[in-house]
Order: C-alpha cells, then sequence, then structure tokens
C-alpha cells in the first residue's frame, strides 16, 4: 500500500468531526472575549470596549441567537469540506496550506460581514477602532490551527496507531476505541452544555417555553454531538491493503 496516498486521500467524517470541534472553539474564545470585554468595560467605562460588545452586529447576533449559533457550525463545517477538497492543491507545509486556506474567510469577514452589518470595512464604524479586526483575525487563527490541527493529526492517527509503529504492548480492541471515545465526547458534550447555561442562560431561555426546556436542549445537542465525535474519533480506520 502507498502511505503517501493514503494520507491525502480525503476523509469526510474526519473533516466534519475537525470543522465541528474548530466551530465549538471559536464559539468559546468569542464567548470568554465578550465577557472579558464586559468585565473591562465595567471597571473602566471605556466606550471602545462598550461599543465593542454593543454594536449592529452583536445586536443582531443575540436577537437571532439560535440562527446565528446555527450559521456559525454550518459555515465552520462548511469550511473543513472544503479545505478536505482543496488539500491536495495546497502546499504540503501544514503552516502554508493553513494561511493560504484561512486567508479568504479572514478577509471576507473584514470587507464583507463588516460592512454589510454596519460596521464600515476593518469593522472600524462600530466604535471599536481595529478591535473588531484584530478580535476577528483571532478568531479565524483559532479555528484554522483547531481544524486543520485534527483534521491532519487524523491522518497520522489512522496510518500511525492503527498500525502500531512505535508502540510498546499489545493494541487495543476497536470496541474498546470507540467505548472510550464515546465516553469522553458525551462527558465533555455535557461540561460545555452546563458551562454555557450556567454564563448565558438569560441569552438562552427560548421566550414562552418552560425554563427546563432550553437547558435539556442544549444537553441533549452537545452531548449527543460529543458521542458522535467520540465515536468517530474513538474508532480506528480499516486500511486498504
Amino acid at each position: 500500500m502507498n502511505n503517501h496516498l493514503a494520507v491525502d486521500r480525503p476523509r469526510p467524517n474526519r473533516a466534519i468531526v475537525a470543522g465541528f470541534c474548530a466551530s465549538a472553539a471559536s464559539a468559546l474564545v468569542l464567548l470568554f472575549a465578550h465577557i472579558l470585554a464586559k468585565i473591562i468595560y465595567q471597571g473602566t467605562n471605556g466606550s471602545v470596549f462598550g461599543s465593542l460588545i454593543d454594536n449592529d452586529l452583536t445586536v443582531l447576533a443575540a436577537s437571532n441567537l439560535y440562527l446565528a449559533i446555527g450559521l456559525h457550525f454550518v459555515i465552520g463545517i462548511g469550511l473543513s469540506y472544503l479545505y478536505m477538497k482543496v488539500r491536495p492543491s495546497l502546499p504540503h507545509d501544514t503552516l502554508s496550506a493553513g494561511f493560504l486556506f484561512m486567508t479568504p474567510p479572514f478577509l471576507a469577514s473584514i470587507f464583507l460581514l463588516f460592512p454589510l452589518t454596519g460596521g464600515g470595512f476593518f469593522g472600524m464604524e462600530y466604535g471599536a477602532g481595529i478591535l473588531p479586526a484584530i478580535g476577528s483575525l483571532a478568531l479565524h487563527a483559532v479555528y484554522g490551527f483547531t481544524m486543520i490541527g485534527l483534521y491532519e493529526k487524523a491522518h497520522v492517527l489512522s496510518f500511525g496507531l492503527t498500525q502500531n509503529r512505535g508502540l510498546a504492548g499489545p493494541p487495543r480492541a476497536p470496541h474498546w476505541q470507540a467505548a472510550n471515545g464515546i465516553l469522553y465526547g458525551t462527558v465533555l458534550g455535557v461540561t460545555l452544555a452546563c458551562a454555557m447555561w450556567f454564563l448565558l442562560r438569560e441569552n438562552l431561555i427560548v421566550p414562552g417555553l418552560p425554563l427546563e426546556f432550553s437547558f435539556m436542549a442544549m444537553i441533549f445537542f452537545f452531548s449527543s454531538m460529543g458521542l458522535l465525535i467520540g465515536f468517530w474519533t474513538g474508532t480506528p480506520v480499516r486500511q486498504r491493503s
């Protein structure tokens, strides 16, 4: 078997998992950045940070929170799938490939998304100076490093560990690997849901529905996604001879 060709073979399941995890990572970074900006604004009463957390884009996202979250994950998974498709035509070096791939989405955010939501180029009209552009750069960097790192590393795991290269002791049974992945993924999903609930409870309540509905919906969503990711990452890839 030609290992080089096997490694470069597109893997949609890995791309979807990598895109989902990267979208979650960038969403968490955005959440914590918003909380930090709010704390700084309350402590200093600075207008820059006030404009950063309260502008046309944040108001639009907050008023359509579930739609914004859904679009965030759809776009994130779509980008990872696109990366899988164009990876053979990108430089072999992962860092160069990631830089070339993530540059267009970043430029689209500062030259399309910001102007369309009243922020102008680089988000300067939000009233927060260059901070929106810096924030967009940071979020795209977090997404890119996470997505590309997981997608590329998945190949190493698939064609390295499953062949027991450099491993001491007997290989673990595939069903135990899948079970461990499911367990860790589900626990991580429930933990993430609980953390988001306690941090964003007021913004995550669905008007007209019982309070428990939103909480249980989050638990179900994140735990099921964690279970799915754990199963995919914990199950070895069957190789062709």
